[in-house]
C-alpha cells in the first residue's frame, strides 16, 4: 500500500523520511505513531508548524521486512538495486520542480538518496546540495525514540533548518584563508611577527608513525596556517630550518601573551613535549573539556562540536595525501578557533564557567604528566604471571570441552548462544542496547540462568572468561621501551566527572582506571629503584557526600562519630553490639548504604547481595527508618529532575539531564552528585598538590577515590601523613555544615601489597 506526502508542495521546509511503517500504512500518513510523535514534539519546541512542511518518504511502500536490505546488492549496502535508484530520482526530480528552500532528510536512507553520502551521524547538521536545493540530513525521530538522548542534537538541526529555510539561497559563511604548503619565509614570519600579536590562536597537530607530520595555527573562525614538517618517512625542511622552525614554535608557544585553544589538547601537547621540548603554560582553553563543562551528555568530537557552533559541513572524511591533509589541519584549527569563542558564552550561560577555570581546566597539567610518568612493571613477575594465567586457560579449557561434550569457546557469543539456547535449550535471556532487546550470553545471562538451572558449566565459563580478560587487558597489554604502563586519562570520560583513562597517545598501555583490584594483579605495579609507593584513598567518601546532602542527621553521626562506619551501621541493622558483628554482616551492611542512598529496589538489592527478596525489602525498611532524610533526598531529586533538569554539585559542577524520566534515570540522578562530588574533592587535591611535591616526589595515578604517589624510601611517615592530609582532605560546606572526608593513607613497595601508614603524631 503506497503513502502519498501530505502538505503542500510549495512549503519552505520539507520532510523526508526513509520509508512508511506500519503505523503510516494504516492512516495513510508520513510520520504518524511514536516517532511521527517525536517530530511533532521537536518541531513544536522550535516553532516551525507541521502543516507548513511538505512530509513525504523517498519509498512510499513499507519495504519487506521493514529494511532496506532487500533494495541493496550487497550486505554492507553499498549497491542499490536498479528499483532504488529509480526512487531516488523520482525524489530529486520533484525536489528539482518545486524547489522548496530547504530539504530535511531523516535517517541514512533519505541521505544517501538526496545527496550520495554516508553516515547520517556524521553528516546531520551539515548543509548540503540536491538539484540545486538545500538539504539538511536529520537523525530519523524514530532513532531519538530508541536513544532519547540525541533529541538535543535534533532540536539543534532544527533551529538550523528554521534559519536556512528564509531563504533558497546557500549563505556563504565563510572566505576562508588558510594557508597551505607555505614556503620557509612565510612560516618565519608568521611564527616571529604575526601570531605573537594575534590575541587567541588554535593549535592542532596531525601524526603518522608516531611522528608530528604538521602543526596547524588558526587566528580566527576563518584564517589558518599549516607547517609541514614531516611526510612520506621525511622531514620536509632541511636540519636548520626545522630546527629554527620549532625554535620559534616553542618561543611563539613559551613567551608570547596569546592565550591557545585545543581541542583534545593532552594528545598534542603530549606529542609537542616529548618531541620538541615544547609546552603550553598559556593554555586558554581544551574545547572538548569545556563542552564537557556544560553537556556532559553530548558527545564531545570536534566534528560534532563544529556541526552544532559553527556553519562548516562535515570535513572529516578528508584524504591523507599532503594537501588534503595540510587542509584538513587548517580547518581543524579555525572550527576549534570558532567552537572555542561560543563555547566560552555557553560556559557563562550555564554558570559552569568558574568550575571549568578553577577545576576542569587546572586537571590538564597534571594529567599529561601523570600520562607521560608513567608506572613501572616487574617484568619477572609479569612473566610469571603470564606463564601461571595462560597454564591455567589450558586447564579450565580442556575441563569445559569434557564437560560438554565438544570445543566451545566461551569468548565467542555466536559459540555461546548457540550453546545455552539451541544444545541445552534453556530460556533466551535478553538485554536492552541502543538496537533495542536483543538476545546475549553475557555474565549477567550466564549467571541468571545458573540460578534457575545449575549447572558446573556455568562457573567454567565464567572462569576461563575472567582469565582470559586478565591475559588480555592487564598482563598482555603493550608497554613503552623503558618497560612502564601509560594511559591517556580522560577528563571527559565520565558524565559525573570522573577520569577515564585508556591506552596512552601511542597506543600502548590500557585503561588504568579499571585495574582489576586482585592483589596479584596489581603487584606488577612497582615503585622505581629507592622509591615506594603511597595511595591516598578517601573513605566512604560518596557516602559522606550523601549523609549531608539528604540532611539526615541521624547518618552525619554515625560518619562524624569516626571508627569502622560500616560496623556501626550494622549494629543498627541488625540491633547488635559492635563485636557481635558477623564480617558477613558488615558487607551487607555496607551494600545497603549503597543500595539505599541510590534508590536500587528490592530486587536488584538481593541480587547483588545474594539474598531473598523479601529480606533485602526489609533491610531497606530498616534502612530508611533509620535515616529518614534518604527518602526526603530522593523525592527532591526526582522533582528538581523533573521540574529543571539541571543538577549542580556542591563544587559548581552542573549536568542537565536529557533522557526521559523513568526510575533509572532518577538513579542516575541519585548517583550523580555524590560521585561528581567526590571524584572533583581527589582532583582538586590533585590540582592543589601538583605545584608543591618535594622533590623525587611523583604522582603517578589517580583511580576513581585514590590516588598513587612515589616518593623516595626514606620519607618520613609523618611528612607523609602531614602532606597528603594538608592536600587531599579537603574541606566542603552543604545547608551551611563544614565537613572533611578522611583520607586513607597506605605504603608499600608494589601497588598489590600496601599497608596503613603508621605515625606518630
Amino acid at each position: 500500500m503506497w503513502v502519498n506526502g501530505v502538505g503542500s508542495l510549495d512549503s519552505k521546509i520539507w520532510l523526508m523520511g526513509e520509508a512508511p511503517g506500519s503505523n503510516e500504512i494504516r492512516q495513510d500518513i508520513p510520520f504518524v505513531g511514536g516517532a511521527g510523535r517525536v517530530l511533532d514534539s521537536m518541531l513544536q519546541e522550535v516553532g516551525i508548524k507541521r502543516t507548513d512542511c511538505y512530509i513525504d518518504n523517498i519509498i512510499r511502500i513499507c519495504p519487506p521486512g521493514g529494511t532496506f536490505n532487500s533494495y541493496y546488492h550487497d550486505k554492507s549496502k553499498t549497491v542499490p538495486t536498479d528499483e532504488l535508484k529509480a526512487e531516488w530520482v523520482k525524489a530529486q526530480e520533484l525536489i528539482a520542480k518545486h524547489k522548496p528552500n530547504v530539504v530535511v532528510a531523516f535517517g541514512n536512507e533519505a541521505l544517501v538518496a538526496l545527496t550520495g553520502k554516508r553516515a547520517i551521524t556524521k553528516w546531520r547538521g551539515s548543509v548540503l546540495e540536491c538539484r540545486g536545493v538545500k538539504v539538511i540530513p536529520m537523525l530519523h525521530p524514530s532513532m531519538v525514540m530508541r536513544m532519547w538522548s540525541h533529541r538535543p542534537e535534533c532540536i539543534i538541526d532544527l533551529n538550523r533548518i528554521k534559519e536556512e529555510a528564509k531563504t533558497p539561497e546557500f549563505i556563504k559563511y565563510y572566505t576562508d584563508n588558510l594557508i597551505i604548503n607555505p614556503k620557509y619565509d612565510d612560516v618565519m614570519h608568521h611564527l616571529t611577527e604575526f601570531l605573537p600579536k594575534q590575541e587567541y590562536i588554535a593549535f592542532d597537530i596531525e601524526t603518522q608513525q608516531r611522528q608530528i607530520t604538521c602543526m596547524g595555527l588558526g587566528w580566527s573562525k576563518q584564517d589558518s596556517i599549516c607547517i609541514p614538517i614531516f611526510y612520506g618517512g621525511n622531514s620536509w625542511w632541511n636540519e636548520a630550518e626545522e630546527y629554527a622552525i620549532i625554535s620559534a614554535m616553542r618561543k611563539l608557544f613559551h613567551e608570547s601573551q596569546v592565550k591557545f585553544i585545543a581541542q583534545n589538547a593532552q594528545y598534542d601537547m603530549v606529542y609537542i613535549m616529548d618531541k620538541w621540548g615544547i609546552d603550553v603554560p598559556k593554555l586558554w582553553m581544551d574545547t572538548m573539556i569545556a563542552f564537557h563543562c556544560v553537556y556532559p551528555e553530548l558527545r564531545k568530537s570536534l566534528a560534532f562540536l563544529t556541526s552544532i557552533y559553527t556553519h562548516r559541513p562535515y570535513y572529516k572524511d578528508m584524504g591523507v595525501n599532503p594537501d588534503t591533509l595540510w587542509h584538513y589541519n587548517c580547518l581543524d584549527t579555525v572550527a576549534t578557533w570558532e567552537c572555542a569563542m561560543e563555547i566560552n558564552q555557553d560556559l557563562k550561560d550555564f554558570k559552569t564557567h568558574d568550575f571549568y577555570r578553577t577545576h576542569s581546566h587546572l586537571l590538564i597539567r597534571p594529567a599529561i604528566k601523570m600520562q607521560r610518568y608513567g608506572v613501572k612493571i616487574n617484568m619477572p613477575k609479569r612473566a610469571e604471571l603470564k606463564i601461571n594465567f595462560e597454564a591455567e586457560d589450558i586447564n579450565l579449557q580442556t575441563k569445559l570441552n569434557s564437560v560438554v561434550g565438544h570445543e566451545l569457546n566461551p569468548n565467542s557469543s555466536k559459540q555461546m548462544k548457540a550453546f545455552l539456547y539451541e544444545e541445552l535449550k534453556l530460556p533466551i535471556q535478553r538485554k536492552r542496547t541502543d538496537k533495542g532487546m536483543v538476545v546475549t550470553a553475557d555474565a549477567e545471562a550466564i549467571e541468571n540462568l545458573s540460578k534457575v538451572f545449575p549447572n558446573p558449566v556455568f562457573s567454567l565459563i565464567l572462569d576461563i572468561r575472567k582469565v582470559r580478560k586478565l591475559l588480555s587487558t592487564y598482563i598482555n597489554v603493550a608497554l613503552d621501551a623503558d618497560n612502564r604502563i601509560r594511559c591517556n586519562y580522560m577528563i571527559t570520560g565520565t558524565v559525573t566527572g570522573r577520569l577515564s583513562s585508556r591506552e596512552s597517545v601511542y597506543g600502548t598501555g590500557t585503561n588504568l582506571q579499571n585495574i582489576s583490584r586482585d592483589p596479584v594483579i596489581r603487584s606488577m605495579f612497582i615503585a622505581d629503584k629507592g622509591m615506594k609507593f603511597v595511595n591516598a584513598d578517601l573513605s566512604q567518601a560518596e557516602a559522606w557526600i550523601v549523609a549531608y546532602i539528604s540532611q539526615d542527621i541521624h547518618m552525619q553521626a554515625v560518619f562524624n562519630k569516626g571508627g569502622d562506619v560500616h560496623t556501626t551501621n550494622a549494629t543498627k541493622v541488625f540491633k547488635k553490639r559492635a563485636e557481635e558483628i558477623l564480617p558477613a554482616e558488615r558487607q551487607l551492611a555496607k551494600a545497603l548504604v549503597h543500595a539505599a542512598n541510590y534508590g536500587i529496589g528490592s530486587k536488584k538489592f538481593a541480587k547483588i547481595a545474594g539474598i531473598s527478596v523479601a529480606r533485602a525489602d526489609g533491610l531497606l525498611n530498616t534502612h530508611y527508618a533509620l535515616y529518614p532524610g534518604i527518602k526526603r533526598w530522593h523525592l527532591e531529586v526526582d522533582q528538581q529532575i523533573k521540574r529543571a533538569r539541571i543538577l549542580r554539585t556542591p563544587l559548581g559542577r552542573a549536568r542537565m539531564f536529557f533522557d526521559r524520566w523513568s526510575p533509572h534515570l532518577l538513579n542516575e540522578a541519585l548517583a550523580y552528585v555524590p560521585q561528581s562530588t567526590v571524584a572533583d574533592l581527589l582532583n582538586l587535591g590533585i590540582i592543589r598538590s601538583a605545584g608543591a611535591f618535594p622533590p623525587n616526589w611523583t604522582l603517578l595515578m589517580q583511580v576513581h577515590d585514590s590516588v598513587l604517589i612515589q616518593m623516595p624510601e626514606d620519607a618520613h611517615p609523618l611528612h607523609i601523613y602531614r602532606f597528603i592530609k594538608h592536600y587531599f582532605e579537603n574541606s566542603l560546606e552543604i545547608y551551611g555544615k563544614r565537613f572533611t572526608i578522611p583520607v586513607d593513607i597506605k605504603v608499600g613497595k608494589n601497588w598489590g601489597q600496601m599497608k596503613k601508614l603508621e605515625v606518630e603524631l
